[in-house]
């Protein structure tokens, strides 16, 4: 157990760490809630750490630190994706369409079933690349691939003016 000054500086360190990490996703997170997810990452630190395995405690919780802030700043980043993509956020309950812009529907609509069923959850359903990897039993790069893929196609899509996407569909026929 550790004692409360121990505490206390562990602490202080959790912040400057905060401060440090808050200067590279400046964009995404305020100071106060990186300094909150800090605390809480240095409570899971402490919870979790095990001295008898040599590792120094704050190295150990520099890693709990810095995966709860990046938890966050996914979240935080597919929310606002999200928002991009669509006007308001979806509910978390409800079955998410996808949304209903002209350019942005016919750009959805060269993708094909596995495509879409990945841009709804990842962006629509605040699902991390990781877990749509499990879910299909792929590793996560594969689905990091998959969406450079898919974004790569949306933007080529949504790039190239109306008329052109008519005569393209016309030669395909």
């Amino acid at each position: 157990m550790m004692s409360d000054e121990q505490i206390d500086e562990e602490r202080e360190w959790s912040h400057r760490y905060a401060k440090a990490l808050t200067h590279r996703y400046r964009d995404v997170l305020p100071l106060e809630d990186v300094v909150g997810l800090a605390d809480l990452g240095l409570v899971e630190a402490w919870r979790l750490y095990d001295g008898t395995r040599g590792i120094p405690f704050t190295g150990y919780a520099s890693q709990c630190v810095r995966q709860i802030v990046w938890d966050e700043v996914q979240k935080e980043m597919n929310r606002k994706a999200c928002e991009v993509l669509v006007d308001e956020p979806p509910e978390r309950e409800a079955p998410v369409p996808i949304p209903r812009r002209p350019d942005l529907q016919h750009a959805l609509a060269g993708l094909n079933r596995a495509e879409k069923r990945f841009v709804r959850d990842h962006f629509l359903r605040n699902r991390s690349l990781a877990e749509i990897a499990h879910k299909k039993g792929y590793h996560r790069s594969w689905a990091f691939r998959f969406l450079n893929r898919v974004l790569k196609k949306l933007r080529t899509s949504l790039a190239m003016p109306q008329a052109s996407r008519r005569k393209r569909r016309k030669r395909r026929s």
